[in-house]
Order: structure tokens, then sequence, then C-alpha cells
């Protein structure tokens, strides 16, 4: 079989589990870029690669600077396609058994302070619709945790005031409930109002509208990806935030931070945030931790200072 036909039934198995449209295409892709490595190599056939061909080309990745994430995601796709062929009896044997994945650095995740995120809301200041939407953006992710991809999938239908509560989807197009603090609801309950009249406007102007996204662009359509990045950007930068990137996915990753120095469980934070496995959660407990320390020092430095300045 051919490395190119074994890519497409792996796609067509992924279809098939209505994995989404982001996983399907990030698959393909990286599966795209290993099969024109064989070829370059002439190695035309799946059967033919070999353990020491996949260890070739994740080197090789290393040396062009990707970074140790990237390489690890793309030796998980590897061995998860590797694993699907001999499953399948596609290929006799699975050449990524014996490929380790590489080992990933201890890095610190970059978080928002609590006057990075008073500054940002400031920027939103709400004047018009889409001042008004992004406070309420930047008010979900800090209070949520969820992902880009969940807030902008997120449907009106799926936010419940009543019982306090929002309703995303996830990863593996599974759904989760998360809850929303009470101070929030009043803000949600006025932005929902402001979106309900934005949503006519872009109709009476005759624009493609969704009717059921609870993130609107400014003619109607639902909020992408994309371009929710763009604004976060572009919201930091004009809020001067400067130790953290000014991304959705550190608004996740100051929620987990704060959620355990604020001594929450790690099994309701791993809940929250849909992780499959504590790895993850346990990353940001020892985030959380140097962050205490590195305050305590500060602290106990001041009061050392203060003790001076009194004699």
């Amino acid at each position: 079989m051919t490395f190119e036909n074994a890519a497409l039934a792996f796609e067509a198995r992924s279809i098939a589990a209505n994995h989404s449209e982001t996983t399907i295409r990030l698959y393909s892709m990286r599966l795209r870029l290993f099969g024109e490595y064989l070829r370059a190599r002439g190695v035309e056939r799946v059967e033919d690669v070999t353990p020491a061909l996949i260890r070739e080309y994740i080197g090789g990745l290393f040396e062009r600077g990707l970074s140790p994430f990237t390489v690890h995601q793309t030796v998980r796709i590897l061995k998860t396609f590797f694993h699907y062929l001999h499953d399948e009896e596609l290929i006799p044997a699975n050449p990524s058994t014996r490929v380790q994945k590489p080992i990933l650095p201890e890095l610190p995740f970059p978080v928002f302070s609590d006057e990075d995120i008073r500054k940002m809301l400031d920027v939103c200041r709400p004047i018009g619709y889409l001042g008004i939407r992004n406070g309420v953006i930047i008010q979900t992710l800090i209070s949520t945790g969820i992902r880009a991809a969940e807030l902008c999938t997120l449907n009106v239908d799926g936010v419940n005031l009543r019982d306090g509560y929002i309703t995303v989807f996830g990863k593996g197009r599974k759904t989760r409930v998360i809850p929303i603090r009470a101070e929030f609801k009043g803000d949600l309950v006025r932005y929902l109002a402001i979106r309900a009249a934005h949503l006519e406007r872009c109709r009476l102007l005759g624009y493609e509208v969704c009717e059921n996204a609870a993130f609107l662009t400014n003619h109607g359509g639902r909020l992408r990806v994309h371009g929710l990045t763009q604004q976060i950007g572009k919201i930091g930068a004009r809020a001067g935030v400067e130790d953290a990137r000014s991304s959705p996915h550190t608004f996740r990753h100051t929620f987990a931070t704060n959620w355990i120095k604020a001594g929450g469980d790690l099994f309701s934070l791993q809940q929250i945030l849909g992780h499959t496995t504590l790895e993850m959660v346990r990353r940001y407990v020892s985030l959380a931790a140097a962050d205490i320390a590195k305050k305590q020092q500060r602290y106990g430095m001041d009061l050392l200072s203060l003790g001076r300045r009194k004699k």
C-alpha cells in the first residue's frame, strides 16, 4: 500500500470517528509532510517505513529549529497513524513502537497578572458592539479557562443564566458543562441583549448572520479562532501587556494557575479544563508553587528592607 493511500484511509477513519475538522486538518498536514520526506528518500510504500526512518525524520525536525512541543505532537500523530495501520492489518509490523517521544522541557507557562487583566478590560471600554463583546470575551476566558475554539463555538442556547453554567464543545466533540461566576451573570445578560440588537441590525443590512453564535463578528457571522487570536493580540498590545503573550491560551494558563493558588482541587480543575489525564494539571501545580515561592521571596526582602529602615 502506498503511503498516500494509507494516509487517505486514516483520514477516512478520522471522519468516520467524528473527529473535529481542526484535528483532521492537523493530522493530514503532519502526515503529508512526513510523506514528502519519505518520497525524497525513495520510499513509496508504507510497509517500507522503518524505525530508523522515523527517528531520522524527527531529528531533522529538531535541526530545523522546531520546538520540542511541535516535534512531540508530530511523533504522537505518527504513532497513532501506524498503530491504526497495524491494528487494521494494513502493515505487518508497527515501525513506531520502538520510537520514543522526545522529552518535553519543564518550561513555565506565561500568565497574566491582575493588573494585565484590568488594563485589557479598560481597553475594551463599552463603545459599540465589538468593544462590549471583547470585554465579555476576556471575562469569559479568565473566569472559565475554556479553549479558543470552545469560546468560538459557544452558542447562545449553551448559556444557562438561570443555573449559572455554559456548555461548550471540547476536543473530540465532547461536551463540557462549566460554571460561571454569579457576579458575571449581569454582564452576560446585558451582553446578550446588545448582541441580539447587533444581530438584527446586521440582518437588516443584508449580511449573512449566524443566529445561534454567542460571539459575533462586525457583520453578524460567527467569530472564528483566527479572528479571536488577532483581537486578543491587539488588545494586549494596546494595554501594554509585556510579561505574557497576549493570546487566548494564556487566559487558560492564568485561570488554571489562579485556581491552584486559591486552593482548588486538581480533579475539579481537570474536569473544567477538559483534560483526559492529570499530567497537564500537575504542570500547573508546579507553576503555581514556583510563583508563590517567588512572591514569598520578594515579600521577605521587602520586610527585610523595612526592618533596616526602622533602625
